[in-house]
């Protein structure tokens, strides 16, 4: 009998109360445990995958399964790649190895293969460049640009806010998303400041990732450094974080946490501008270029320009999440 065709029977007789381990599985085979996910995929290429993969093992799937797993396909396909960009933004110097990622996922080197080369075309948009270094694959560019790909990657694979919550708690850890959220909000009341949802759920989204960095990296600000200022709100955010959690920002992180205060509550930056979507950046430059044209006035107003930009994010927001259209 073929191994795959062995592999589906034994699956059959022991995965009814359990999911069966790679390891396991190739033990009976007398195979790889690499060579367990290629079978498993090709087993599963078709109109409806008859295995089911996690971090648990594998197992086969009812028939009434069979269904609801094909309509979650991209889903999973999306999370795996959110988790691959994750992994890259958290490990700056060292970058990910496919293989162990191929392992941690319990999908095929060609998948991860084929995750990174439309990661790689993704993060060209963003100004990154995804290079690949003995073995492993470091994701370069700006921080900040670094934020804007991970924010648009979050935003384009969730609907709801649930998922939207479950994605920030990845970056948080062990921290609950729900201190963070106690943290912001009594921030801003502290400083008379009334944040709309869609800036609030925004600069939360910015401070999980932040400290994401400062959890992975052990950063902490050294008494010898030079200290910067970023604004009365911010710094109470992060000596509550550090008084509660025990962690501090980068200065990098915390300045540009300000610039997104400032962008809200003051308009005075024009560096807001990096943390809108490129999509209504120029979505808005092209509606204020036909304006100007058609009735002859002038837009050279920078801060008008921003408070534009702000109101057509938080328009596309709100017909997102409330689903007018």
């Amino acid at each position: 009998m073929p191994n795959k065709e062995r592999l589906v029977a034994y699956l059959k007789n022991v995965s009814q109360t359990r999911f069966v381990s790679a390891r396991e599985l190739a033990e009976v085979l007398g195979v790889t445990d690499r060579t367990i996910r290629n079978y498993v995929k090709a087993i599963n290429t078709g109109p409806s995958p008859l295995i089911e993969a996690n971090r648990d093992g594998y197992r086969i799937l009812l028939q009434n399964e069979q269904t609801q797993v094909t309509d979650s396909v991209e889903e999973s396909i999306d999370s795996r790649r959110f988790y691959i960009l994750r992994r890259m933004f958290k490990n700056t110097e060292r970058g990910i190895d496919a293989l162990d990622m191929a392992d941690t996922l319990y999908v095929s080197d060609a998948s991860i293969r084929a995750d990174l080369a439309a990661l790689r075309k993704l993060a060209g948009k963003y100004d990154l460049v995804i290079r690949q270094q003995q073995g492993r694959f470091i994701l370069e560019g700006k921080s900040r640009n670094k934020r804007r790909l991970m924010v648009q990657l979050m935003r384009s694979t969730n609907q709801g806010d649930t998922g939207f919550e479950v994605d920030i708690q990845k970056f948080l850890d062990e921290i609950p998303l729900e201190e963070v959220i106690k943290i912001v909000t009594r921030t801003f009341e502290k400083f008379q400041l009334k944040p709309n949802s869609y800036f609030l759920q925004n600069f939360i989204l910015h401070l999980a990732i932040a400290i994401g960095r400062a959890k992975e990296e052990f950063a902490k600000w050294q008494t010898n450094q030079e200290h910067v200022e970023t604004g009365n709100v911010v710094q109470e955010i992060n000596h509550c974080l550090a008084e509660r959690f025990g962690i501090e920002l980068l200065q990098e992180d915390s300045q540009e946490l300000q610039l997104l205060c400032d962008g809200e509550f003051r308009h005075t930056d024009v560096e807001l501008l990096e943390f809108v979507e490129p999509q209504v950046l120029k979505s808005l430059k092209r509606a204020l270029a036909e304006i100007k044209e058609v009735y002859l006035l002038d837009f050279n107003d920078q801060a008008f320009k921003k408070t534009a930009l702000v109101a057509c994010a938080k328009f596309i927001y709100t017909v997102k999440t409330a689903k007018i259209f």
